[in-house]
């Protein structure tokens, strides 16, 4: 029996082995991750390939071949376009975390980290912590000036090119303060952001302290990640 190696044949091998049921949302979700998923594995393809040696000349009649520098574009090409991630929400059981897990085992990468949104926070926090604990102990004359947070979006950034955050919420007002300059560096950076929650985006930290100054950061989330709402009420988990 073949693998499933998308999405869709994952979601829809499940539901032939009745490990949960059919459900339309589910079904249309699943096709954007697996075009995702797709872009961003001919991506890593690509890359690989740039790091093959060239092969070498085939007969001796091939000579190099000097080339004016004018050939060159002045400039370095421009970087990939940015890819919009996605942001599923929806009731318990409605299959979210089943698409998400799904579309990063279908990553060739390994630039890609999957975690629990509370234990990325707490991650989150103890490195900022550290970052700032260091920068005094090293006596640094300015250490107030030094930005942990940005350098803790940009190690994430480095380490993760998809990030994959399960159960996305948001309650407490340092937490939403935190995230607003991480996400802003993470997704300048060209992070693409998968995210579950049982919330839509425009309902996270919702009537939270100062909401006000969150609000551009749930705009930049809607920005680059694609809002795909899941579920009819009905938990389609089996067994």
């Amino acid at each position: 029996m073949t693998t499933p190696t998308t999405v869709t044949s994952i979601l829809k091998s499940g539901i032939a082995q009745n490990l949960y049921t059919h459900s339309p949302s589910q079904l249309k979700a699943s096709k954007y991750l697996t075009s995702l998923a797709n872009i961003l594995n001919a991506r890593h393809e690509a890359s690989q390939l740039l790091k093959l040696p060239p092969p070498p000349p085939q007969g001796a009649f091939l000579r190099p071949r000097r080339v004016s520098p004018s050939f060159f574009p002045s400039s370095s090409p421009p970087g990939p376009r940015r890819l919009r991630g996605a942001f599923i929400h929806g009731p318990v059981g409605s299959g979210k975390t089943l698409l998400m897990d799904a579309f990063h085992a279908t990553l060739r990468t390994t630039k890609k980290r999957r975690v629990h949104f509370h234990e990325f926070l707490q991650s989150v926090h103890k490195e900022i912590h550290a970052l700032r604990t260091s920068a005094y102990a090293e006596g640094s004359p300015s250490p107030r000036r030094h930005d942990p947070i940005a350098s803790v979006g940009l190690a994430w950034s480095r380490s993760a090119e998809v990030l994959c955050l399960d159960e996305f919420q948001v309650t407490d007002v340092f937490d939403a303060l935190m995230l607003s300059s991480l996400l802003r560096n993470m997704l300048d950076e060209g992070v693409v952001l998968v995210c579950t929650s049982n919330r839509e985006v425009g309902r996270l930290y919702e009537g939270g302290v100062n909401y006000e100054y969150f609000r551009p950061t749930l705009d930049r989330i809607r920005a680059h990640a694609k809002e795909i709402e899941v579920g009819d009420g009905t938990d389609h988990r089996l067994g």
